[in-house]
């Protein structure tokens, strides 16, 4: 998973780390069951934004070494939709930490999941491209958006990078 290291042609700017959350319908076979592991996902059906997103990629090569094979995957490009496919399909989907209350205002309830992963928010820089005023307030902006979360009780346990 990308962390916060410098990678080939790009600088990463890191913002914060936080966990990845399992989220369902309240209607799921899972929704119910205590301390769902990896293992509990196989043959599941997913609802993801994007195939190439870095935690979902991550994600699904963790469950592939698991040995884990979801019944049916589904790339939406839109957190509407994969919330949608959840509630009315029973599908499962990944939701970061952050925007886990958005979410279960929606309608989905966060599962129990207990061996899960965490990723890291950051701004990725074309190394060797000068940093206009405007980038630097973009990452100004962003560092106090990121501390803004930390100060409220439904995201504290963002870790500030």
């Amino acid at each position: 998973m990308m962390g916060t290291q410098d990678s080939e042609g790009q600088e990463v700017v890191p913002l914060f780390e936080e966990k990845l959350c399992l989220m369902a319908a309240a209607d799921h076979p899972l929704a119910q069951q205590k301390k769902i592991r990896l293992a509990d996902l196989d043959k599941m059906d997913f609802s993801y934004t994007y195939e190439d997103c870095c935690f979902t990629d991550e994600f699904r090569r963790r469950m592939n070494q698991g040995g884990i094979h979801p019944s049916s995957e589904l790339f939406l490009g839109s957190i509407h939709a994969v919330i949608n496919t959840a509630k009315e399909d029973r599908r499962l989907c990944l939701i970061p930490y952050v925007c886990v209350e958005k979410v279960k205002a929606m309608g989905l309830i966060e599962l129990d999941w207990i061996e899960p992963f965490n990723i890291y928010d950051v701004i990725l820089i074309q190394k060797g491209v000068y940093r206009s005023k405007g980038i630097n307030r973009l990452i100004q902006q962003a560092r106090e958006y990121s501390a803004q979360l930390k100060e409220q009780e439904a995201t504290q346990e963002i870790l500030l990078l």
